[in-house]
């Protein structure tokens, strides 16, 4: 791998289980029923959304000031409205390769016959800007980030029980009972894994997305010392 530039803080990478891979949808009249890992939030527009994205948006909302994201590669072509260097950095699928075997990209991955990925240098330029790199992804694609040499702090979401997540599934009456009982039985596989997998440095129920973060936020106290995450809760004080 191109070895990173050591500068700014360490990134952060969101991880957990996703029961379906994508997002679920329930579709209704005016409002979308999300389901979200475990997560069910009623959205008043059509939200293609994953449970991880939505809690690291959450943190890069509170604090802009501290988090970003890297400017991902894609291999796909651009859409009506999309600009190459600000949605996306759009290159050759050949190239985007080319680049990930000679270890430039941290994370990747293929979709509808197109390539999506992190490179180091986008890393980098969130970093220079001393803010914290935000990295949000399924459990089973953490293993590139494992395997390179960045060193980042994971934190990864769970239900907060297999039985609820089972329940959940149930509710959503989208699938098979043989379905979700595959589902189940990946989600508590995983879930396992990850009690022994000494990369994880959080495990975070996510049963409600503000009270995920604030968790979240305890922990990002004692790993990035240099920020005030309750800076907001200051002011708010302030004002009283």
């Amino acid at each position: 791998m191109v070895p990173l530039l050591i500068v700014g803080p360490m990134p952060l990478v969101v991880t957990g289980y996703n029961a379906n891979g994508k997002s679920k949808f329930i579709y209704c009249n005016v409002t979308v029923l999300v389901y979200y890992n475990y997560i069910i939030s009623y959205i008043s527009c059509i939200l293609y959304t994953y449970c991880i994205a939505s809690v690291s948006n959450k943190l890069v909302e509170l604090f802009p000031q501290y988090f970003a994201y890297p400017l991902k590669h894609t291999s796909r072509v651009p859409r009506q409205g999309e600009e190459n260097g600000i949605h996306y950095h759009f290159v050759q699928k050949s190239d985007i390769e080319s680049a990930i075997d000679r270890g430039e990209f941290v994370e990747y991955n293929n979709f509808q016959n197109s390539i999506f990925g992190t490179s180091v240098h986008s890393i980098d330029d969130v970093r220079r800007d001393g803010k914290i790199c935000v990295l949000d992804m399924d459990y089973k694609t953490i293993q590139l980030v494992k395997d390179s040499m960045l060193v980042v702090k994971f934190v990864f979401l769970t239900p907060p029980s297999i039985e609820d997540l089972s329940i959940r599934l149930k509710e959503l009456n989208q699938e098979t009972t043989t379905k979700i009982s595959g589902r189940i039985q990946i989600a508590a596989g995983e879930l396992e894994a990850v009690r022994n997998d000494a990369h994880i440095d959080k495990v975070v129920i996510n049963d409600n997305i503000d009270q995920c973060v604030n968790r979240i936020i305890y922990s990002l106290d004692g790993w990035y010392p240099e920020f005030n995450f309750h800076q907001n809760d200051e002011d708010e004080v302030g004002m009283q």
